[in-house]
């Protein structure tokens, strides 16, 4: 996963991509626990990389090996990135399906899924003009986080103004914004909300 997903950023993401496809082809008999993290890492590098259908291939394979194998961690990946592809096409109602599958296991996905999950539940509830849904989405968010660590990440802030933006709320974008005041990550900015992203918007 690290060797490959370094590749793709360096540029070579179809050198990475046929070292994955020849591990994967390789791995017998599947599923196994590395034929399924083989999926994950290959589903990645082609998300990073803007290949959005081969990479909601290996999405859909992912989830099918993840739930034959009983793998709760890669299934949730699986959810995400496949709900992060049907909303960026705006297929509204399957990306809604499957970050309803992160949600409903929060505590089962990893964290980034999880906060993924109820980004992408809200956004969408927001283009829909659902301001009820969106503070019900809200509220479960923050029970979760601060279940976590006593209180709300940075993104659940920056989500609620992305949805004020998207509900045309300005106003309220506009105070987030003035707030916010955290300097640029030096990570890859590459997950469904991103602060920094939401404040130049």
């Amino acid at each position: 996963f690290m060797l490959t997903n370094a590749l793709q950023i360096a540029g070579r993401g179809d050198e990475a991509e046929e070292m994955l496809v020849q591990a994967y082809r390789s791995e017998q008999p599947k599923p196994t626990p590395a034929s399924t993290r083989l999926l994950f890492s290959l589903a990645t590098v082609r998300l990073f990389s803007g290949k959005f259908t081969a990479a909601y291939e290996a999405a859909e394979r992912l989830l099918r090996e993840a739930r034959a194998a009983q793998l709760a961690l890669l299934e949730g990946w699986a959810h995400d990135f496949l709900g992060r592809i049907d909303y960026e096409r705006d297929c509204l109602g399957s990306a809604a399906d499957h970050f309803a599958a992160l949600t409903e296991r929060c505590y089962t996905h990893h964290r980034v899924c999880a906060v993924d999950g109820f980004a992408g539940s809200m956004f969408i509830a927001a283009v829909q003009g659902r301001t009820r849904a969106i503070t019900e989405i809200g509220d479960a968010w923050r029970s979760y986080e601060e279940s976590w660590s006593g209180l709300p990440s940075p993104i659940y802030y920056s989500a609620q103004a992305r949805a004020a933006l998207l509900t045309d709320d300005l106003a309220a974008a506009r105070r987030w914004a003035a707030a916010f005041v955290a300097p640029l990550t030096a990570a890859p900015m590459i997950w469904l909300e991103t602060s920094q992203i939401t404040r130049i918007r």
